[in-house]
């Protein structure tokens, strides 16, 4: 491995791939990462929270070993608010979920994953409560972890297995060629910057900028220290194949309104100058970039030209 990509054999980080098969057929909704991850933070706070109808964090005694501030939404009690997690799924939006086709999707967590046990439980809840405007239940059929050694099933039809792995690290999900002669970027799901605008759409150098910062914001998250420095994102030369803005929102029923999910999609051609940005193009397809990623917001994925 290049020296200056030795982080990414120190940044911890482990997959869980669920795989759920619905009671009936549904449509899987327009932001199905959003729709997950609301339904996984109802499950928590079904499971643990003693204040579920009047959640009180700040003033809960038990707030210090809650995972709903712990891990889940930080920025109920504190003012770091990055969720350590993001929640991709490949299913496209729109297709039809049946018993043949179930729903799969996976959270990426960086760092250890707290209480896994509770985790297991949360998503068995989660499948049991339903999913979708219509609320369609499913049976868990299968969590697998990727982590130290590779992947391992931990649950299946609602059975807990076995123990889980030590987390992996991002430096395994990644594959580096040894020279890059340019690289395909595609941003599948809206990029939200704070300085982007329906009038004002990313340049490359937005990009490669906000990957800088999202990397070194969850490293900080982590306590990781990476000794890298990559070069000013303006020397990197590229163009867009196309970019557009996509329009869209979800009804939020804990703030009692409608959440703005609005950002930017496209595909952007980079030339040869941006081979030293290729580790940090790599782990961006598992962090993602801009606001709002852990649920799906901001998913990028790379193809290195060689």
């Amino acid at each position: 491995m290049n020296p200056r990509h030795d982080w990414l054999s120190r940044f911890a980080i482990t997959r869980v791939h669920v795989s759920l098969l619905p009671a009936s057929r549904w449509i899987l909704p327009p932001i199905p990462a959003v729709t997950i991850r609301g339904a996984l933070g109802n499950a928590l706070m079904d499971a643990v929270c003693i204040h579920r109808d009047d959640p009180i964090c700040l003033s809960c005694r038990l707030v210090d070993t809650c995972p709903i501030p712990g891990w889940y939404d930080p920025g109920l009690v504190a003012s770091q608010k990055i969720r350590p997690f993001v929640i991709q799924v490949d299913q496209a939006p729109g297709s039809l979920l049946t018993r043949e086709s179930p729903l799969r999707f996976d959270v990426f967590f960086f760092g250890s994953i707290p209480k896994p046990g509770l985790l297991l439980e949360a998503i068995d809840i989660l499948a049991g409560h339903g999913l979708g405007e219509d609320r369609i239940p499913h049976i868990v059929e299968a969590v697998w972890v990727h982590g130290v050694g590779g992947q391992s099933l931990v649950m299946e039809r609602g059975r807990v297995l076995g123990s889980w792995p030590h987390p992996s690290v991002l430096g395994s999900f990644t594959d580096l060629p040894s020279q890059v002669e340019g690289a395909r970027l595609q941003i599948v799901t809206p990029l939200r910057l704070k300085h982007l605008s329906e009038k004002r759409p990313p340049s490359i150098a937005d990009l490669l900028r906000s990957m800088v910062g999202r990397t070194r914001a969850v490293a900080r998250m982590l306590d990781l220290e990476i000794n890298r420095w990559w070069p000013e994102p303006h020397t990197v030369s590229g163009r867009w194949e196309w970019r557009d803005f996509r329009r869209q929102s979800r009804w939020s029923s804990r703030q009692g309104s409608r959440v703005d999910l609005s950002g930017w999609t496209g595909i952007a051609f980079l030339d040869e100058t941006v081979a030293d940005f290729a580790d940090l193009l790599a782990s961006a397809e598992y962090l993602h970039i801009g606001a709002k990623t852990s649920t799906g917001l901001g998913r990028v994925l790379v193809d290195f030209l060689a």
